[in-house]
């Protein structure tokens, strides 16, 4: 998740048409590996803590992964300015919420 944040921001401050799109490119093929890890971990959840930290994650990394991809496209169309609003509001916002809950689930998962 954090790579496709990183990505994101690359995409932003490159205004390079072909740069732009090779990263993109490469944020699609992280969050199909993403997904693929998210199945695998989901098999091996047994507490039901975990699972409603785990659902609370999917939750809020939907509702990030819906802004990035705005974002994506406004960097595309050359709305950089309005991206950046939307990175350093709400994105930013989930991203901490994000880190908030999977710290939480590092912990159970650490402590069981």
């Amino acid at each position: 998740m954090f790579r496709i944040r990183a990505l994101t921001l690359r995409l932003l401050l490159n205004s390079d048409n072909a740069a732009q799109q090779q990263t993109h490119s490469r944020i699609e093929q992280i969050k199909g590996e993403l997904g693929k890890e998210q199945q695998r971990y989901q098999a091996l959840i047994a507490l039901p803590e975990e699972q409603a930290l785990f659902d609370r994650y999917l939750k809020l990394e939907q509702q990030y992964l819906s802004y990035q991809a705005r974002v994506v496209q406004m960097a595309l169309q050359g709305q950089t300015t309005e991206a950046v609003a939307l990175v350093n509001g709400e994105m930013n916002q989930l991203a901490d919420q994000l880190t908030t809950t999977l710290n939480e689930l590092i912990a159970l998962n650490n402590h069981h």
